[in-house]
């Protein structure tokens, strides 16, 4: 008998160790961050921002990211107050109680969360069709398949473990890193002084345009409160990760619109606005500058997915408990605590 409970003893205390070590650390909580805000945004708004601001995007950059640090600030604040995965959905709750404001709010987010992740995996067909070759209304096919094998592979890592998808997501989040930097310090070498100069050639008022623009850019850093109840000692990791992933989000965002500025004249920025950092990167890298940002899109979209998807599922988790959406969106695994109705019914959603 004895000996039967010291095994009963021993395997409660295993399940506990490995419940305990199934949650993100600071550098995952760090990478889910960056991973959520630099997505399809630094290549899509960068031509945008550029044609606001002039060229003094890169203040309006910084600028942004002074107004997407004191949000953060807010957030973590928050997020340790109520402690929770619905994240801004709480938040709202803890405001306005149970009532419709709340439930909207909720709504417009997993609404937009869902958006999201769609447009990213498009655009991780777009590229990766590209890469392959494609590109051509012919290879339509090629997008859509890649968009969805995307999704179907972060829907089975998340459904893996938490542990599992921060792993994931700080891998992905490393190369992309280390590409977006490589690119920015072969570009700063290559930079054109009259091309930067007079700084403020649009006014001060295009900057505070461009910042205005810009700080959509940012959005993600609102997600890492949601994984608040899954991250290894959040009373110090919750700040750090969100002002940590801010940023380096910051440094990523102004050397690049640097760097596509002292490259691009302003016609050309125009003209391409839309993939202006592809386009910065051929007067020194040439075609091999296409390879390299289109690798680099295709890390960002994907940790973007990785991300969105696991910050979401939890918000349908909590919305479930409010009684915002039906009650199987509450449903989690009893090994891992993951809420994998909710992670299967918004992959399937987003497809």
């Amino acid at each position: 008998m004895g000996r039967q409970n010291g095994k009963e003893w021993l395997a409660r205390m295993s399940a506990v160790a490995n419940q305990r070590t199934d949650k993100l650390d600071l550098k995952q909580v760090i990478a889910m961050g960056v991973g959520a805000m630099v997505g399809g945004g630094i290549f899509s708004v960068l031509g945008l921002a550029i044609v606001q601001a002039g060229h003094a995007a890169p203040i309006a950059f910084a600028l942004g990211g002074v107004i997407a640090l004191l949000t953060g600030w807010s957030y973590a604040r928050l997020g340790l107050v109520f402690r929770s995965d619905g994240g801004s959905f709480t938040y709202l709750e803890k405001a306005f109680g149970r009532g419709n404001i709340a439930g909207i709010g909720g709504w417009l987010l997993l609404v937009g969360y869902i958006g999201t992740m769609g447009l990213y995996a498009y655009t991780f067909g777009v590229y990766g069709s590209a890469l392959l070759g494609g590109g051509t209304d012919e290879h339509q096919a090629m997008h859509h398949l890649l968009a969805s094998l995307v999704l179907l592979a972060f829907l089975g890592v998340n459904l893996y473990g938490v542990k599992e998808t921060g792993t994931a997501e700080l891998l992905i989040v490393t190369i992309k890193v280390l590409i977006l930097f490589l690119f920015a310090a072969i570009g700063l070498y290559f930079v054109k002084t009259d091309y930067v100069l007079p700084v403020f050639n649009n006014g001060h008022l295009g900057v505070l345009m461009g910042a205005a623009l810009i700080f959509v850019a940012y959005e993600g850093f609102e997600l890492i409160p949601n994984a608040v109840n899954e991250m290894e000692n959040p009373e110090r990791n919750l700040t750090r990760g969100i002002l940590w992933s801010i940023g380096i989000t910051i440094a990523i965002y102004v050397l690049v619109s640097l760097v596509a500025v002292g490259n691009l004249l302003p016609e050309e920025i125009a003209r391409y606005q839309e993939y202006a950092l592809a386009v910065a990167a051929k007067p020194f890298l040439g075609e091999a500058g296409f390879m390299l940002i289109g690798l680099a899109a295709l890390f960002s979209t994907a940790s973007a997915i990785n991300a969105t998807l696991f910050g979401t599922a939890r918000l349908g988790a909590e919305m479930a408990r409010a009684k915002q959406l039906p009650a199987s969106f509450g449903f989690r695994r009893r090994q891992n605590n993951i809420p994998w109705v909710s992670l299967v019914v918004i992959t399937a959603v987003t497809l």
